[in-house]
């Protein structure tokens, strides 16, 4: 079992993502993040990835398609995140929040992302029907 990776496609370009579970946030760099909106943060974060500490200044809101399902999160820019096993950049890495929201499961064994659970509609509150009136005593 090794590293869970899988493509992103934004605007018909395809961006190596490491999934990570032990990630709260997700990270793009610098690259992916010239075609969305970006915002300056008040105080940068600093954060360890890959064994090193990197620093942030800007996030993104980051939309895109993965295996033909949209989702869309905040992301931390950073100038480079790291390389793969094969020494291959990775462009982007989904933290544990992202997948949350878009139900995103790892499956170490078969090192893939599954999809089935992905939220059609999500569904903030539920209506509850009115309580039922009591009688008063006389």
């Amino acid at each position: 079992m090794g590293r869970i990776f899988g493509i992103i496609q934004v605007d018909g370009k395809r961006f190596r993502t490491l999934f990570d579970s032990g990630s709260t946030n997700t990270y793009v760099t610098d690259e992916v993040a010239k075609k969305f909106k970006r915002s300056r943060l008040l105080v940068p974060r600093t954060t360890g990835i890959g064994g090193r500490r990197r620093r942030s200044v800007e996030t993104c809101e980051l939309t895109g398609k993965l295996e033909g399902k949209t989702i869309e999160m905040e992301a931390y820019i950073l100038d480079e995140i790291g390389q793969d096993e094969k020494g291959r950049p990775i462009e982007i890495l989904l933290g544990a929040h992202a997948m949350q929201k878009w139900s995103i499961v790892l499956v170490p064994k078969e090192e893939r992302v599954d999809l089935s659970h992905y939220p059609e509609e999500f569904i903030e509150f539920s209506e509850m029907p009115p309580a039922p009136r009591r009688k008063v005593g006389r």
